[in-house]
């Protein structure tokens, strides 16, 4: 049995469906990319459904921070004014992280048409 008033809300419910789906594949397939130098990336991030999936730094950034932590303790006046090494490190990998995590925003943004 058909109900003919009762077909605006169907249709308005189809509408809703179909823009839920839009938004959820949108969420699905963004992505954010992130690399401290385009040229030669030492440190990578990628986010995935607004999560952090993959973070990778290599070795040699480790190792110089670990050696300029390691001048700093052991001459403290010689390298007076430059940023603490731990600082200078956290400072790298949270701009990488937090620039991928914008780099989603925007493509979700995009594949939504905001």
């Amino acid at each position: 049995m058909s109900h003919p008033e009762l077909q605006p809300i169907a249709d308005a419910g189809a509408k809703i469906r179909a823009i839920e789906t839009s938004l959820h594949n949108a969420y699905e397939e963004a992505r954010g990319v992130q690399f401290d130098d385009n040229d030669n990336p030492s440190v990578a991030a990628i986010v995935v459904k607004n999560r952090l999936a993959v973070f990778e730094c290599d070795q040699s950034v480790i190792d110089h921070y670990a050696q300029l932590a390691a001048q700093q303790r052991a001459d403290p006046a010689g390298t007076a004014g430059q940023a603490p090494a731990l600082l200078e490190f956290n400072t790298l990998i949270n701009g990488v992280i937090l620039a991928a995590l914008q780099d989603f925003h925007n493509d979700l943004n995009a594949r939504i048409g905001a």
